[in-house]
């Protein structure tokens, strides 16, 4: 099975080296698999081949519509016990600056091309629709309160967590993520089988 890292900056395709966080994962970006074009999903998978996908700090690079391009997308791929870890910037962040620093247009790395500022609360509408069930791992609600879940490392590593941060060193929880989970929804897969 097949664990795919995806917006990970690099031209090729190459295999995580061992001993690190991702050892073993296929590491992909935008020029080696554009994740909104269905035929590179079918040109370079077979159905249900895909275990794990990876995609830290991506989503909010695409609007809410092509969020659900890739969604579609990806789902004959995922095999029926496979999960996507996504992690995106928190809109619910209770700290000013770090909302200034993500939010589209905001003044922090590669904020100019963000298009969308996730909080669990959009994403559950978001993905209501859809054919696949979230999990919240960290995360903080409407009144500024945050929320964590143990999680896996080996089902996908996020550095940019409450955990694994740097930042958090001297500030804990200055920077964190929104960090879920998706699953296909089991009810689809029993009707059809």
């Amino acid at each position: 099975m097949i664990r795919l890292v995806i917006g990970a900056g690099t031209t090729e395709f190459f295999i995580g080296p061992r001993g690190s966080n991702y050892d073993g994962w296929l590491i992909t970006d935008r020029h080696s698999l554009d994740a909104l074009d269905a035929g590179d999903w079918s040109a370079l998978f077979s159905e249900s081949s895909i275990d794990r996908i990876l995609a830290e700090h991506v989503i909010e690079h695409w609007t809410e519509s092509q969020f659900l391009t890739f969604l579609a997308n990806i789902e004959p791929f995922v095999a029926m016990t496979g999960s996507i870890r996504i992690a995106a910037p928190d809109g619910f962040h209770p700290e000013p600056a770090y909302i200034e620093s993500v939010k589209p247009g905001g003044t922090g790395e590669g904020s100019s091309d963000h298009k969308v500022l996730y909080d669990c609360s959009s994403i559950e509408r978001l993905i209501a629709g859809t054919n696949w069930s979230c999990e919240f791992l960290e995360y903080y609600d409407s009144e500024g309160e945050f929320h964590w879940k143990p999680w896996r490392i080996s089902d996908g590593f996020i550095e940019r967590s409450a955990r694994f941060d740097e930042r958090n060193q001297e500030r804990p929880l200055s920077y964190t993520s929104l960090i879920f989970d998706l699953t296909k929804k089991t009810d689809r897969w029993a009707s059809e089988y």
